[in-house]
């Protein structure tokens, strides 16, 4: 990626592998390489993230990923808008 002239990252691990942070080798490889903003890890409609260690922030269970709130503006739905890996 830096050959690439990226410098910064931003990491997105959608699986289903057990584990509380799979794939984390990926992750820090990648934290080698390039400024990582941000990884998180998207399993059974939770959030969690490698790099933020607050339980308040982000509680070990992980957060759970909702609809957003829609604007009355908003055009009708065609698909569910849940995230999906």
């Amino acid at each position: 990626m830096r050959a690439a002239g990226f410098t910064r990252v931003i990491a997105v691990v959608c699986t289903e592998d057990a584990g509380p942070l799979p794939r984390r080798d990926l992750v820090e490889l990648l934290e080698q390489e390039l400024e990582m903003l941000e990884a998180l890890l998207i399993r059974r409609q939770r959030v969690w993230s490698y790099q933020c260690t607050d339980h308040e922030c982000c509680p070990p269970e992980g957060r759970e990923i909702t609809d957003p709130p829609r604007s009355p503006r908003s055009p009708p739905r065609t698909s569910s808008t849940a995230a999906r890996c």
